[in-house]
């Protein structure tokens, strides 16, 4: 027969080997803990350039609609339009703001661009010196806009952003981003 000394000495080692488990499970529960920020982190920049991804294909297939160099090719003929004719009656057009709303998608565009939303340089390699030709062509159209309204330099601030980062890209562009090509209009 098994004595009450045995049983208790059976049941201290069954506790003590019971104990030196626990510890080192606790150890190694502490050291998966520690490893889960790290995890979460690295989950948290994946799921980050995957949104990235989809907001540069989504912009990749709206620059690559074949209404954008439609919109594009309208807005430069509607400024050559406004210069020719002194921007009379040009206010409040319909043509107006088909060419603000048109250079409000270079704006959203720099503005995602300055905020790490898409990757500057794939901006800038997508849409190559038509940004900066863009932006020369609307420069008379914003300083008539500017004048007209009282806004300052932050109106289609992030556009200007993108036409200059641009043009470091094409050297030649670079002396264009300041000048442009038509010459600034007088203010109705």
């Amino acid at each position: 027969m098994v004595s009450l000394t045995d049983v208790i000495n059976w049941l201290s080692a069954l506790s003590s080997i019971a104990l030196i488990f626990g510890a080192i499970f606790v150890i190694f529960q502490l050291r998966q803990n520690n490893a889960l920020p790290t995890l979460n982190t690295k989950l948290v920049e994946t799921t980050l350039r995957q949104e990235r991804a989809d907001v540069a294909i989504a912009l990749l297939e709206h620059l690559t609609d074949h209404s954008f160099p439609r919109r594009r090719w309208r807005m430069h003929e509607i400024v050559k339009q406004f210069v020719a004719t002194g921007w009379k009656d040009a206010f409040e057009s319909e043509e107006n703001f088909e060419v603000r709303h048109f250079v409000q998608i270079y704006e959203l565009i720099g503005t995602m661009a300055r905020r790490n939303v898409i990757d500057v340089p794939l901006v800038i390699d997508s849409l190559h010196y038509q940004v900066v030709r863009d932006w020369e062509v609307f420069q008379p159209h914003l300083k008539v806009l500017a004048a007209r309204y009282g806004a300052g330099p932050e109106y289609f601030e992030s556009f200007r952003w993108l036409a200059t980062e641009s043009s470091k890209r094409f050297p030649a562009a670079a002396a264009t981003v300041a000048t442009p090509l038509v010459p600034s209009p007088s203010t109705p």
